[in-house]
């Protein structure tokens, strides 16, 4: 998920108010889109001390998530300014498969602790999502930062108001950014010439160690103890221009 929070932070500086000077200008296009990121992965975090000596809960979890999506023959604009570019939103066909198995248990010495403390066990983190493909849209974005284009995107599940679903601390089976931006530097210039007719771009990691800073503890409160796994992802975009 920190991907698709700093995916958002880069969006929102691009699409930001321009001076007049540097109204934004418009490019149309035909888009043709597709996704696939594959991860496994490992979490091991404690809750803080809730009474006793050292009382608390460990959560050890594992699981795994596959997402995709393709689009052909959408279209987006951009707006130019400020030295970047931001399409309009693009909703591709999409589906998530995720599993999500969690071990959560009591540890320390429990002396003088009240009643109701928070359970244990196969309930204490809800995975009722998990398990089936799950069909829905893939909600973009392509933006040109630093001269490199880049996909911003979520997976949103079709017909539920829980936009994550089955748990997925690393965020690959949910944000569409794992696989960072495209190499080329110059994708602002290749937008704006009419003489280019098409721009086809993507990215792609294969075997991506996970870092402990992409799977952290869940939040405040909470120690991280272990994290690791790893992921493939891919995108590639044919942009076709629209003349006129």
């Amino acid at each position: 998920m920190r991907r698709l929070l700093a995916g958002l932070g880069a969006l929102v500086a691009l699409g930001g108010v321009a001076p007049a000077a540097e109204a934004a200008k418009s490019y149309r296009f035909k888009v043709n889109l597709n996704v696939r990121q594959i991860v496994g992965w490992n979490q091991h975090y404690r809750e803080n001390e809730w009474c006793g000596q050292d009382y608390h809960r460990e959560f050890e979890g594992k699981g795994a998530g596959d997402l995709r999506a393709r689009l052909t023959g959408g279209r987006v604009t951009f707006r130019v300014r400020n030295g970047g570019a931001v399409s309009t939103e693009l909703k591709a066909p999409a589906t998530r498969g995720a599993l999500s198995d969690w071990n959560v248990y009591w540890a320390g010495i429990p002396e003088n602790c009240p009643p109701g403390l928070p359970e244990s066990g196969p309930d204490a983190i809800d995975t009722s999502d998990c398990g089936p493909t799950v069909k829905g849209k893939l909600v973009s974005h392509l933006i040109v930062d630093r001269g490199r284009l880049a996909l911003l995107a979520y997976f949103d599940p079709a017909g539920s108001p829980d936009p994550i679903g089955c748990p997925d601390p690393s965020g690959v089976s949910v944000a569409a950014s794992a696989a960072g931006p495209a190499k080329r530097r110059d994708v602002l210039d290749l937008i704006r010439s009419k003489r280019v007719r098409s721009i086809e771009l993507g990215a792609s990691v294969k075997n991506k160690k996970l870092t402990s800073k992409e799977l952290g503890a869940p939040g405040e409160g909470t120690d991280l103890r272990s994290a690791g796994g790893d992921y493939d992802a891919l995108w590639k975009v044919k942009l076709t221009r629209i003349s006129g």
